[in-house]
């Protein structure tokens, strides 16, 4: 897996692509948002268009990306996610957990409202 990051308006914006498998790269995630949260950064918009896979480590990835930030008043809001990552989110019930956009902009709107 691969990502890219950068900060709109005091939001936290991370790309993902390739395969959510709970490998180093996720670890390395979520010791940036850690960083993050030590300036106030609470908000963040994982987009997810770009992730062909995840598993169960990709989920565990997610919500802990998610309680973190909520523990801190903060908002997470998945852009996208893929057939295959809709479906594992139906079928674990996180569907109903997670806020999920269409776009990247829709989220960023979601978190300011």
């Amino acid at each position: 897996m691969d990502f890219n990051y950068f900060l709109y308006e005091n939001i936290i914006v991370m790309q993902l692509e390739g395969d959510l498998l709970g490998f180093s790269k996720e670890e390395e995630l979520l010791t940036l948002s850690s960083n993050y949260l030590k300036f106030g950064l609470f908000h963040c918009v994982i987009d997810l268009q770009r992730v062909q896979h995840m598993n169960s480590a990709g989920l565990s990835f997610l919500v802990r990306a998610l309680t973190t930030l909520k523990n801190k008043n903060g908002k997470t809001v998945l852009v996208k996610p893929s057939q295959q990552t809709n479906k594992l989110l139906s079928i674990t019930k996180l569907d109903r957990v997670f806020t999920i956009t269409q776009s990247r902009q829709a989220a960023i709107r979601l978190i300011q409202e």
